[in-house]
Formats: structure tokens, sequence, C-alpha cells
């Protein structure tokens, strides 16, 4: 493999918790912790192709809507999120 077509290395510092979380995620996925923190990050690039998220613009609207304050947005997001799976899911 030439520098050319080697694939880029990046050194990330990680909370040991993620880091655990990750690593369970990979073993129930089967696969490699690097395979699995790469699976994730295609994923969400792949969600918005700019790598926000598709839902970003309602989880705006809700916010303006519902008034809701910055650590009430989070939680927007998860519903949203939750919502956004569910939709696909049932679209399957």
């Amino acid at each position: 493999m030439t520098k050319e077509t080697a694939d880029a290395q990046l050194k990330v510092r990680l909370s040991a918790g993620l880091k655990a979380a990750l690593h369970h995620a990979a073993i129930k996925n089967g696969r490699s912790l690097n395979a699995e923190i790469c699976a994730r990050l295609q994923q969400s690039m792949d969600a918005g192709g700019d790598g926000v998220s598709p839902y970003a613009h309602l989880i705006d609207v809700i916010s303006n809507f519902a008034g809701l304050g910055h650590q009430e947005r989070g939680r927007a997001i998860e519903i949203i999120t939750e919502l956004g799976n569910i939709l696909s899911l049932n679209s399957n």
C-alpha cells in the first residue's frame, strides 16, 4: 500500500465511558473498535450529507415554537431523532 492509497490515521481523545460504549457496540456488531467508529462516523455523514442531522431544521422550528431553552433543546433532539427512527422503521 502506498501513501496515496493508505487510509488516513487520526489520533482522537475519548472519555473512558465513550470508549467503553464504542467497544461494547463493536463487539455486539462483530466489528473492530476502529471499524465501529468508522461506521458510525460514515452513518452520521450520510444522515445529512454535511454531517448535520436531517432533522436540524425541524429541531430549530420546534425549539422556536415551543420556546425551548438550550438545555431543553437536547431533549428535543432526542425526541425528534427517536421519531425519525420510528418513521424510517415503519417505511421499511
